[in-house]
């Protein structure tokens, strides 16, 4: 009858520890994603460069003989 109990308790030790592993890897794995979030460096926005147009709204061309591309404002 002993060894029955022990059998029982040591089946309900290991169903409850598999839970309370299962939790702990949750936890752990919720720590090391925000530390990732925070490690990670997000890439700023770049402000869209805009077209340069002429008098009538068609779009200019660059002049690759000049550094500057007249191509956008």
């Amino acid at each position: 009858m002993k060894n029955i109990v022990l059998s029982i308790k040591e089946f309900l030790a290991k169903l409850f520890m598999k839970e309370k592993i299962k939790e702990e890897a949750k936890l752990i794995a919720e720590d090391v994603v925000d530390e990732i979030k925070h490690k990670v460096k997000v890439k700023e926005i770049k402000e869209k460069m805009k077209r340069a147009r002429d008098a009538k709204g068609r779009f200019l061309k660059d002049d690759p003989n000049t550094e500057k591309n007249e191509a956008y404002e």
